[in-house]
């Protein structure tokens, strides 16, 4: 392999100095053009013809061979000329290209972007909280008012029930007197005895379940840091959040499934109410013993105003601790499209939206170092300079406004007698988020993968967007939706 460094302006210069060096052969050709072909006879005799015809060729031959000269040399000048024109049109589109290239990545740009996005999150959560302020406190003082209502009330029947208060008076001690307290004493000590061995039995299973998943998490570990190695660092995060992932949910059972199928139009619904399965699903079911042990408290209430209270306090507490799941898909083969509905307890979105901002910020990081590796191969040095300095803000910008998607495959049994027919399983591969800090609620996506069979020989993998419980942010989280989806706890039916 050859190298060539050429200088434009040096080749200008040299074709220039060649054509005053022609221009200056040229005159010199032409001035001898006339001395040295038309030479006069010294003499009349023979030999002085002789001699002048002799020198008169030479120089004819030295005009023709000048001639060639001056074409070559127009020639070549010619073409320095041309290259250095092509040097310089060269160098100007190579400066073109990195200027353009310098305006893409001016350094800067990502804090740009970083304001401007945590801005307009801002914005949206300023919005959504001033349509909605304080849900929760409001719905806590307009039961108040209520309750001051049903008092009110009942101060006002006094008058009215005075006539049956000796006979009220009677049925309630004859109440007292057959209440069981045996019986009860009994149910309550065994009801708390079933919720100490659920705590037991869920807390072994949980880090017996961490325990067991640790080999399949050093694996994936191991997957993730094989990735990362190859230079693909953000495909290596979402190896290392499958990894985390998967040590905490084993799987999901689907649970009692209703499905329906019409085979005049060729429709396809099931519903289903997972639960998850692995270490997080034990940590869950502790964290509910709360929930349970107020809701048991609850019944054993006459219908009353202080059950009232209690049964909204037990609807809080449920509210905050059952990870509940419940999903409705709907398929139609024909036209090859779906629909997707899904509500998630806010014990799992709470879960998915506390590791998104960290998830997040790896996946920011990476993409971030993924670039400049790529650059500095590139010889981009310029780029490579820019990406380095711009990697502050872009790890600020993916804690706050990152998304990115983690797959959770639900295999839906359909109930189909003949597989042939309608295959037995569809897959729905559940693409959810983890969000930053600041992203605004959004839908969660997902893919419905129907295996081929007779009514779906090709098989069907539709995208589809899922309704009902939205993903966002540990912050609009915390800022809007809770105190909504506590305000609709304690609401009255």
């Amino acid at each position: 392999m050859s190298y060539l460094v050429t200088t434009p302006d040096w080749v200008t210069a040299a074709a220039e100095d060649l054509a005053g060096l022609g221009s200056s052969l040229q005159e010199v050709a032409t001035a001898a053009s006339a001395p040295t072909t038309g030479i006069a006879t010294a003499a009349a005799d023979e030999v002085s013809a002789a001699v002048a015809q002799l020198f008169g060729g030479f120089g004819e031959e030295f005009q023709a061979v000048s001639a060639q000269v001056s074409a070559y040399h127009a020639d070549f000048a010619r073409l320095l000329n041309s290259s250095a024109a092509g040097y310089a049109s060269a160098e100007i589109a190579n400066a073109g290209t990195v200027l353009a290239s310098a305006a893409t990545i001016v350094p800067g740009g990502a804090y740009g972007q970083l304001v401007t996005n945590t801005a307009t999150n801002l914005q949206a959560l300023g919005g959504a909280w001033a349509a909605n302020p304080f849900p929760f406190f409001r719905q806590f003082l307009a039961n108040q008012a209520g309750y001051a209502q049903q008092i009110a009330t009942a101060i006002a029947n006094i008058p009215a029930n005075l006539p049956n208060l000796p006979a009220a008076i009677e049925a309630a001690i004859q109440q007292a007197l057959s209440f069981n307290a045996a019986y009860y004493a009994q149910q309550f000590i065994t009801t708390q005895i079933g919720f100490a061995q659920t705590f037991v039995t869920s807390a072994i299973n949980g880090f017996s379940g961490l325990a067991a998943g640790l080999p399949t998490y050093v694996s994936g570990l191991q997957v993730a840091a094989q990735t990362l190695l190859t230079g693909n660092f953000t495909g290596a995060v979402s190896d290392f959040g499958r990894a985390t992932l998967g040590l905490l949910v084993t799987g999901v059972e689907t649970g009692p499934v209703t499905t329906t199928v019409d085979l005049l139009n060729l429709t396809f619904t099931a519903t289903v109410n997972p639960t998850i399965l692995g270490p997080l699903g034990d940590f869950f079911t502790i964290m509910n013993l709360p929930g349970r042990e107020a809701q048991y408290l609850t019944n054993l209430m006459p219908p009353s105003l202080p059950r009232q209270i209690s049964q909204n306090f037990t609807n809080v507490l449920n509210t905050l601790t059952v990870p509940s799941i419940s999903a409705e898909a709907d398929l139609n083969i024909l036209a090859g499209t779906g629909t997707l509905e899904a509500f998630f307890g806010l014990p799992l979105v709470a879960t998915y939206a506390a590791a998104g901002a960290p998830l997040a910020t790896l996946n920011a990081i990476a993409t971030s170092a993924e670039t400049f590796g790529q650059q500095i191969a590139a010889g981009n040095y310029l780029g490579a300079t820019s990406t380095l300095f711009d990697a502050p803000a872009v790890a600020l910008n993916g804690f706050l406004n990152g998304n990115l998607p983690i797959d959770t495959t639900i295999n839906v049994p359909t109930g189909s007698v003949d597989p042939n027919l309608f295959p037995t399983n569809v897959a729905i591969v559940l693409h959810l988020p983890s969000d930053g800090l600041l992203v605004p609620p959004h839908p969660a996506t997902a893919t419905v993968n129907v295996p081929p069979s007779l009514l779906t020989p090709g098989g069907l993998s539709l995208p589809v967007t899922i309704f009902g419980t939205p993903f966002s942010g540990l912050l609009p989280l915390l800022v809007n939706y809770t105190p909504q989806q506590l305000a609709l706890a304690i609401r009255p039916a």
